[in-house]
């Protein structure tokens, strides 16, 4: 008896052992789930978070009463002498000198650097730059598109613009492989609450089954945008391998997004334009032009110069030249 006493009583213990390392597992789990998705206002220190109040303020313009401005972000491949930012610049400065343009967009653009060397060089050529911190992380080179480090600036993106909302600022996000030739604004519809651009526009501005691409895009700050970048910038877990823009493909039609109730539009490629729509380029009708199906930093840079050149030829120097030459070297279609 006393023999089996003894066993039963070992048994009792490895019960409760191992109910209680069952129960430190999940808590374990649960603190690290917790750890991944808590409240993305967390990310900055104080200091930093003082200094993008400022700039804020300092960049803010009010658009029908909202307070907006706008974002680009480069890393030090990105800011280097004669590369994309100093191409997008340029670009503004065409726009602020353009026949029709009366807002000087260069006051309201703030540039987000996403490593030291690309602030470095962005506050010699920019009055409005800020460091986007990510520790433990080197964005300075030039990233594949869909690699690891590249989708990973994606999401730290994502997680800036939600703060951004969150702080009261309605924005457009401009990737830096963009050129700005027209007013965006008057192109935007009030009752959007998050319109995004398009590699194909199948002609409805609410169909889902248009092809959107993430590089440009407008939020108005309100619950339901700051709701809906949370959700967005929550649902990377459930996507892992997946970057921001394939991820608004797999949620917009989730059942999270229509209790959210956030309004979405889809931009024309009339008005805004890529490589990828190409054979709908108008110079009567363009806002933006983006580099997109187009690999290769320095192809980005050939083909966008050589837009600036066509676009300086038509609207600043009045000439009658009505055409865009094609993109070279560039795939022209979607990935």
């Amino acid at each position: 008896m006393t023999a089996t006493k003894a066993v039963l009583a070992f048994c009792v213990c490895f019960v409760l052992l191992l109910a209680f390392y069952h129960r430190e597992s999940l808590i374990s789990l649960h603190e690290q789930l917790r750890l991944k998705t808590t409240s993305i206002n967390m990310w900055e220190d104080k200091e930093q978070v003082g200094t993008l109040k400022e700039l804020l303020q300092k960049a803010e313009m009010r658009n029908g009463g909202e307070k907006t401005v706008i974002f680009t972000s480069v890393n030090a491949a990105w800011a280097e002498p004669g590369s994309l930012l100093e191409i997008l610049l340029e670009s503004f400065k065409l726009l602020k000198n353009s026949r029709t343009q009366e807002v000087d967009f260069l006051k309201h653009l703030i540039v987000l650097a996403f490593d030291h060397k690309a602030y470095e060089r962005c506050v010699e050529v920019h009055p409005l730059c800020y460091q986007v911190r990510t520790d433990g992380i080197d964005f300075s080179s030039a990233k594949p598109y869909m690699s690891h480090d590249y989708v990973k600036m994606m999401w730290r993106r994502i997680e800036f613009l939600n703060n951004v909302l969150a702080m009261g600022y309605s924005f457009i996000f401009s990737d830096a492989d963009i050129i700005w030739l027209r007013n965006p604004f008057p192109l935007l519809l009030p009752s959007r609450d998050f319109e995004i651009t398009t590699d194909r526009y199948n002609g409805n501005p609410n169909s889902h089954d248009n092809a959107p691409n993430g590089g440009y895009t407008f939020a108005r700050s309100n619950k339901r945008t700051i709701k809906f970048y949370k959700f967005w910038y929550d649902s990377r877990l459930k996507y892992p391998i997946k970057h921001d823009q394939d991820v608004f493909i797999e949620i917009r039609h989730n059942k999270t997004m229509k209790d959210i109730g956030v309004n979405v539009g889809y931009l024309d490629t009339k008005f805004f334009a890529s490589f990828c729509s190409y054979s709908v380029y108008h110079m009567n009708l363009a806002a933006t032009i983006h580099a997109n199906c187009c690999n290769g930093l320095h192809n980005k840079i050939r083909n966008l110069k050589m837009l600036l050149d066509d676009w300086k030829h038509f609207n600043i120097d009045n000439q009658t030249q009505r055409v865009w030459q094609r993109p070279n070297g560039c795939t022209l279609k979607p990935v």
